[in-house]
């Protein structure tokens, strides 16, 4: 089978709902290998429906907006089957499979038709009899009821009632595959060994529904039961959050110092000051430990692996960065004392204090400009070049390009050291 794995988790690979989706995919594997395409849709640039029907008012289908949605709604056409995967974020789907959703119109016709039962619905553009659908998805609630209902009545009406599904409850348990994780659960009840179980019986369903579209009334019974008794699981979730602040939480995954600060930083990203796309990456050097922040125009994700091109890359001791950040180390001196390093675009680094901070710009127009370390070298660099070619001529017209970088003040902010060099 051709299978296309719609992920709508914000937390991508790492998404609980994920473990669940990847065992069933396994279960189906083991009967038969697929050709299987897992799409985190969060990692892609997809705009919103704005409602405007032009894929509606030209026969190719086509949306207004050229992103990547355009070859998702291909994919999604040429699929044999389509498993939604996201976790119940109020009561409902993440923005982010919403979004696809709302922006796979083209798929359909804008034609009105009534079913023989009333429903009414727009005709398919493409020919999806044959497609199938499951829903895969997590909730932190102990409980279906009350939980899943717009959900299942929103896919009930998108389905038309012929999908599959798996409703996971307490779905924040299933991180815990390995007993070392909870070392101070009580042992009522092994917790590593029962997700493990229930993957288990999810793989189970994977491989009953390749082979007849459909699972057992046993595994349906299986997937139905919670991972943790309801009283229990309340109990410790509630107690977790009040244990949190001294960081005993132990429904939550253990974060080293150094993630948390760069997911800190990413918190503070301030679209206000957003210039280009760019890939800071931070390599702490005392912890051996590598992250991006790739920040665009109106988010800043972290990276902790996948990694890509940076722009730029700060070598630096944590405690340094840390120290710098709180303003026990000035920036400038630090960089001068060489106690930490910088490769790629340097000019990310006059960047980072309004990216990553609450800083406000200032109302003169003039002081609202950045100063730019290749201005500061352009002079140099025109000398550079220009004497060692005619040491007379040469000289002059270095002089006077390097003169011109005064015109460059509209831009950028002319320092002291610039005007000392002109």
């Amino acid at each position: 089978m051709k299978i296309l794995v719609l992920n709508g988790s914000p937390r991508n690979e790492k998404s609980n709902t994920m473990k669940i989706t990847n065992a069933f995919l396994d279960g189906m594997n083991s009967i038969e290998d697929n050709d299987i395409d897992i799409v985190h849709i969060s990692k892609h640039h997809i705009e919103y429906c704005i409602g405007c029907y032009s894929c509606w008012n030209n026969e190719s289908g086509k949306c207004i907006f050229n992103d990547d949605m355009e070859e998702f709604i291909k994919a999604y056409a040429r699929a044999d089957l389509i498993i939604w995967s996201f976790p119940l974020y109020a009561f409902s789907m993440p923005a982010i499979a919403k979004t696809f959703l709302d922006r796979s119109l083209p798929l359909n016709c804008p034609h009105i038709t009534v079913s023989d039962e009333g429903n009414l619905d727009h005709p398919e553009r493409f020919d999806l009899s044959n497609q199938k659908i499951v829903l895969i998805s997590t909730c932190g609630f102990p409980a279906r009821e009350n939980n899943y209902d717009a959900v299942v009545k929103q896919f009930d009406i998108y389905c038309e009632g012929n999908y599959a599904k798996i409703l996971c409850p307490e779905g924040e348990l299933l991180r815990y595959s390995d007993p070392s994780l909870t070392p101070d659960l009580p042992v009522i009840m092994d917790l590593s060994a029962r997700v493990n179980e229930y993957l288990g019986y999810v793989k189970k369903s994977g491989a009953e529904y390749i082979q007849t579209g459909s699972f057992s009334e046993d595994t349906r019974n299986k997937l139905d039961e919670l991972l943790y008794p309801l009283d229990l699981f309340i109990e410790f979730t509630n107690s977790s959050w009040d244990m949190a602040a001294t960081g005993t939480d132990i429904f939550k995954a253990p974060e080293s110092d150094s993630l948390e600060f760069i997911n800190q930083m990413a918190d503070l990203y301030n679209p206000k000051f957003y210039e280009k796309d760019i890939i800071l990456e931070m390599y702490f050097t005392d912890l051996d430990e590598r992250y991006q922040l790739k920040v665009q125009r109106n988010k800043c994700t972290v990276l902790t692996s996948d990694f890509e091109d940076y722009t730029t890359r700060v070598e630096t001791p944590f405690k340094i960065w840390k120290d710098i950040s709180d303003g026990k180390i000035n920036n400038s001196q630090a960089m001068m004392d060489k106690k930490y390093k910088v490769k790629g675009d340097f000019d990310t680094m006059f960047m980072i204090d309004t990216l990553f901070g609450d800083s406000e710009p200032v109302s003169d127009a003039k002081d609202n400009v950045r100063t730019s370390m290749s201005l500061m070298l352009f002079p140099f660099i025109a000398l550079w070049i220009a004497i060692p070619m005619d040491i007379f001529y040469g000289g002059i017209a270095a002089i006077l390009v390097s003169a011109l970088a005064l015109a460059l003040s509209f831009k950028y902010k002319i320092t002291m050291y610039d005007k000392l060099s002109i």
